[in-house]
């Protein structure tokens, strides 16, 4: 019967995600009068390219989507190559037959779909189409996307895991940095740009990779010892099961599930010692709490990563 209700709930979530895309589109979505075939072929191998190192540096699973569809959402017309990008994705997807859960996917895509259509319309509407309205409007595509994804995990689990902003901390915050303001340059989609912006930021992602996939069970320990001595607390790696950590700040003990990989025992190490924290300190609703532990982990978290690789390289 449980089983029956999730798959219900995905069903539902697919279509109340998808209608709202597909009347978007109606509504907003302006069609060129020639499609340029040549860009539509680079978009296709482009999603070939990205899905490749998608796959290779699986630890974090950030698109370089965002980047593309920034870029095309500037001009009115050239919208349609969004679409067209994200939808060859798909059907690579399927073709290729990757393991993704295609429920999830579809409404990613119907996401994706709903903020290149948002976007667009914003900055061709409202704005003065200058420098700035293009840095603003990328930086509210990244933040509509990762609220829509909130609100559909949610929905869909009845919960927020800060999972998603802990992968994706270091790509974004690349983009934010380097690749957004460099892209709001330009107001129309340029081929050498991207193919630029693709080998930059799959090199960071490469040098994130190498950082955050690398930490192992000695330099777990160090941050243990660490955290340990400076709030007072033991931890205790078991068999929690189902859930990968917990708290007791009463008892001075957090758990952490000893089937997990180091990388994400220290995720789990963060994210118990932030609940630690608040709780021992603060008297706040779990909402507020999980608000706070959402927008801090991925900070402390890559904090501690930085600093026991240039530990390790002085050493």
């Amino acid at each position: 019967m449980g089983r029956y209700k999730e798959e219900a709930r995905e069903h539902y979530l697919q279509i109340m995600f998808g209608l709202i895309a597909v009347i978007l589109m109606y509504f907003f979505a302006k069609v060129p009068d020639e499609i340029e075939w040549n860009i539509v072929v680079f978009l296709c191998i482009m999603v070939i390219f990205d899905r490749i190192n998608i796959k290779v540096f699986s630890g974090f699973g950030y698109s370089f989507s965002t980047v593309i569809i920034g870029l095309i959402i500037f001009d009115r017309y050239s919208m349609v190559y969004g679409l067209i990008y994200l939808l060859a994705d798909f059907l690579f997807i399927l073709i290729s037959r990757t393991r993704v859960r295609m429920s999830h996917y579809t409404v990613t895509l119907s996401i994706n779909i709903i903020v290149i259509v948002l976007m667009n319309e914003y900055y061709n509407e409202y704005t003065e189409k200058d420098y700035l309205a293009r840095l603003i409007t990328l930086l509210m595509l990244l933040l509509l996307t990762l609220i829509l994804r909130y609100v559909y995990l949610y929905l869909e689990t009845g919960k927020v895991s800060t999972k998603f902003l802990l992968d994706t901390f270091g790509p974004m915050v690349f983009e934010i940095l380097i690749i957004f303001p460099i892209l709001s340059f330009f107001g129309k989609f340029v081929v050498n740009l991207i193919l630029i912006l693709y080998l930059s930021y799959y090199t960071f992602i490469g040098f994130l990779h190498r950082k955050f996939m690398g930490i192992n069970q000695k330099q777990f320990e160090v941050v243990v010892k660490k955290l340990e001595e400076k709030y007072k607390f033991q931890v205790c790696i078991t068999d929690l099961g189902e859930i990968k950590g917990a708290c007791y700040p009463k008892k001075m003990l957090i758990f952490i599930d000893e089937k997990l990989d180091f990388p994400e025992q220290l995720q789990t190490l963060i994210h118990e010692t932030i609940h630690y924290r608040l709780r021992t300190l603060f008297h706040i609703s779990k909402q507020l709490e999980e608000v706070i532990v959402i927008l801090l982990e991925a900070i402390i978290s890559w904090y501690y990563i930085i600093t026991l690789k240039q530990e390790q390289d002085l050493e």
